[in-house]
């Protein structure tokens, strides 16, 4: 028998822990950040604990789908709209649906459309090779459903397979990269009195090292644009209140760089079946001649190689430095989805040929001029 169950509220939430996991356990998008224990604290930490629409199948009284998804408004070209979207923020690397098969994806799909009260549903930075993904994007295609539709890329995640040596790693970077990396990065480490790597893994360590962390944060170069660490913020109330969960579950990794006594640097990741995602680096200001981004990335991978694991080393969106470091890329796609009311058909209708012409209007305008 199939059943299908709205979660609107978080107490209802709390009582899905052990389904939801033995759930997520059974799908290729098992990893920390679709826990029901991330997802918990995020709720809490963006305090959208009565805007929750969970959709969730179930199947001779076993869940086999869920969609994380909540009540949030949204707007666009100054047209306001009831949005559905991903418990996600900046902070998760990726999200998406959570389906044991592919019926279970269809009833799924079917039952998030079917919800009430909605213009636009919002499913960012999903990744693009996940089979829910793929089973998504064909549903739509198939014009089963009359929704309107708009794709368009997410963001870019720079990955490296740490697997073989470290010698035969160093060796396949360019040798002109090589070179930079030593005089730039790791000769001036070496001027400093004393330096080392260490790392944060339980929770009594983590307990110590969490107001360093917020430390660093305030010097680093995201205080300037203000998007650094603050304890009485969202993101702030998420890493104080999920890491030492993650870490008590072994979920978190969090190297750290010491110069002469003192912490320059940190990277966070999170850690689950043999792949670690890093969601946040930040370095002291005060040691940026010492280079601590690249020391402590360098540092890292050089210790998983040197393991003996196979692994996989996520540094999260692009950006140029990274490209120094991993040789892949793993794809994500945006989706919005527009009710079959007027105002989801029109928002949608602009997404995907009124910009476009006013676009492509603009261009030619630009090149004759």
């Amino acid at each position: 028998m199939i059943e299908r169950r709205v979660i609107d509220n978080f107490v209802d939430f709390q009582k899905l822990k052990q389904p939801w996991n033995e759930l997520v356990s059974h799908t290729d998008v098992d990893h920390v950040y679709m826990k029901h224990q991330w997802f918990g604290e995020w709720i809490k930490a963006y305090e959208v604990e009565n805007s929750l629409t969970i959709a969730t199948i179930w199947r001779d009284g076993q869940l086999v789908a869920a969609a994380p998804l909540y009540r949030k408004p949204l707007k666009f070209k100054n047209v306001k709209a009831r949005g559905i979207a991903f418990l996600s923020s900046g902070v998760s690397p990726r999200c998406n649906f959570i389906a044991l098969d592919n019926q279970a994806m269809d009833e799924l799909i079917t039952a998030v459309l079917d919800l009430p009260e909605w213009d636009i549903l919002a499913t960012d930075n999903m990744e693009s090779a996940a089979a829910v993904t793929e089973y998504y994007i064909d549903f739509l295609k198939s014009g089963r459903n009359t929704c309107s539709y708009y794709m368009e890329p997410g963001f870019q995640s720079l990955y490296l397979i740490v697997e073989g040596s470290w010698d035969n790693y160093w060796k396949s970077l360019s040798k002109q990269w090589r070179a930079n990396f030593k005089r730039y990065s790791l000769e001036r480490l070496e001027t400093v009195k004393s330096f080392g790597v260490t790392h944060i893994r339980t929770e009594s360590e983590g307990i110590e090292f969490f107001p360093e962390m917020f430390n660093i944060s305030k010097k680093s170069w995201k205080a300037s644009v203000e998007s650094h660490l603050v304890p009485d913020s969202p993101l702030g109330r998420l890493y104080s209140n999920f890491t030492p969960i993650g870490l008590r579950q072994g979920w978190i990794y969090i190297p750290n760089l010491k110069i002469n006594g003192s912490y320059a640097g940190y990277v966070y990741f999170l850690h689950h079946n043999g792949k670690y995602v890093g969601i946040r680096a930040e370095f002291d200001g005060d040691f940026k001649a010492c280079s601590p981004g690249n020391n402590l990335h360098l540092a890292i991978i050089r210790e998983l190689f040197n393991s003996g694991q196979t692994c996989e080393y996520d540094m999260g969106p692009e950006a140029p430095y990274k490209r120094n470091f991993c040789d892949k890329v793993k794809k994500h796609v945006t989706i919005l989805v527009g009710n079959k009311n007027i105002r989801g058909r029109w928002i949608l209708f602009t997404k995907n040929y009124i910009m476009p012409a006013l676009r492509k209007i603009s261009f030619k305008t630009e090149t004759h001029a």
